[in-house]
């Protein structure tokens, strides 16, 4: 089924699909010793009532935490996980909700 089909099915206006190019939660070179979460997403919007359209894209980078010192692994890997992926839930999402007036939306 494609995405505009799932769109219709769902009485949705657009389709937001996320194709994860890369994740990992480890630092490079440090033996998996520190945590720092990165990943790569390419970000497709497509607009249901336009099904021919090419969807607008975007490529979506992120690093958790970002800045500052990588995590010691001292930390529950289930609870660094779930912290840097609601991270990464949060920064998605801002770009397609409403948000204060100035700010960027990925999409735009």
């Amino acid at each position: 089924m494609d995405l505009a089909q799932v769109g219709r099915q769902f009485k949705a206006d657009w389709v937001i699909y996320l194709e994860i190019n890369r994740l990992s939660m480890y630092e490079p070179g440090s033996a998996n010793q520190l945590y720092r979460g990165r990943a790569s997403v390419n970000v497709n919007l497509v607009d249901v009532s336009k099904p021919d359209d090419t969807p607008k894209s975007k490529l979506y980078v992120c690093q958790y935490p970002n800045g500052g010192h990588p995590i010691p692994v001292d930390m529950d890997s289930m609870m660094f996980r779930e912290k840097f992926l609601d991270s990464m839930a949060r920064q998605l999402a801002w770009h397609f909700s409403r948000y204060p007036q100035g700010a960027n939306r990925m999409m735009e």
